[in-house]
């Protein structure tokens, strides 16, 4: 039973795959319109608003860019998270205010996903770049790009979590230290490799940025964990997961393709994606002053919330 490590008991849920359902319900579109109207008109006319604005904004970005896909799916996804947000703040209020109401778990949210945004851009960008920089048959690109990220990188995220758990010792926002390591050390690399027309060079070079850029990954899941009471944490990690998606999949390799296309140059194309591991660093250097606090009064808050959500439920309908 989950929480039992914790030294916490909770009876079991009636209902659950009820509950399940609606959940599932709560971020695919149009039962999230359903969904969201059983929490009410307000919370109703704020999601018809924000489908609306999701609309335009989509609209707007394929006329300047003519790429229809991109845009209807990420309109699409935003809107989709922020149903999932409204209906968690009605029918758990405690989850949600441990979520998306508690400005560390955000800052470390959105900065794990932006680290995550290197690591994916390189996953998908590495081995054009080999191919067009450099005279390199793709076996030989394949076979070694392959071997390097399944060897280091499997080490990178059992190291990862090994050195959040030893920082986690020495400092409360240990793991948070992790993370911020492994969004520094990868960039000298990926400027070498976009310099290099070497390709044992190259290769060589990649390592460090897939062991080390890899990290972030159990350190954020620890993160992002701690910030939350138990019956919580498979939401949390919903959040997480789906934001890193949402910032590093959807965003990532396609502004590298749309730099590159424009400049004529992958190398620049990835260079020009560098500024997200600024921001990253920005975000997590924010969550590491203020995860220790968030996490000593989680309890606290959530108990908070959910007696503020009890009280609401409980006055009369007019």
């Amino acid at each position: 039973m989950r929480g039992l490590a914790d030294g916490i008991e909770r009876p079991s849920t009636p209902g659950l795959w009820s509950s399940f359902f609606d959940d599932v319900a709560s971020v695919i579109p149009p039962f999230t319109l359903y969904q969201t109207a059983r929490c009410g008109p307000r919370i109703f006319g704020h999601n018809i608003l924000f489908a609306a604005f999701a609309i335009l904004l989509s609209w707007t970005l394929i006329h300047a860019t003519g790429d229809v896909l991109q845009w209807l799916a990420l309109s699409l996804v935003s809107y989709a998270i922020f149903s999932s947000a409204q209906i968690l703040r009605t029918r758990d209020p405690a989850a949600h205010a441990l979520t998306w109401r508690t400005p560390a778990f955000m800052c470390a949210t959105l900065g794990f996903s932006l680290a995550s945004m290197l690591t994916i851009n390189l996953g998908f960008w590495t081995a054009p770049l080999a191919l067009r920089s450099m005279a390199l048959d793709k076996a030989t690109v394949g076979t070694v790009l392959g071997l390097t990220t399944t060897i280091f990188g499997m080490l990178g995220v059992i190291s990862g979590g090994r050195l959040a758990d030893l920082m986690l010792r020495r400092s409360p926002a240990g793991r948070i230290h992790v993370g911020l390591a492994s969004v520094i050390i990868p960039i000298p690399f990926v400027i070498g490799m976009c310099i290099t027309r070497n390709p044992t060079v190259f290769f060589l070079l990649n390592v460090p940025v897939v062991f080390f850029g890899i990290m972030w990954l159990p350190a954020g899941a620890a993160t992002i964990q701690e910030l939350v009471m138990p019956r919580m944490r498979g939401t949390a990690a919903a959040i997480l997961s789906l934001m890193s998606t949402f910032i590093g999949s959807a965003f990532g390799p396609y502004l590298v393709g749309k730099v590159s296309a424009a400049q004529g140059s992958l190398s620049i194309g990835i260079l020009a994606s560098l500024p997200a591991s600024l921001a990253a660093l920005a975000l997590l250097w924010i969550a590491r002053r203020q995860v220790p606090a968030a996490e000593s009064s989680k309890a606290a808050r959530a108990g908070h919330a959910e007696d503020a959500g009890a009280r609401v439920k409980s006055r009369p309908q007019i």
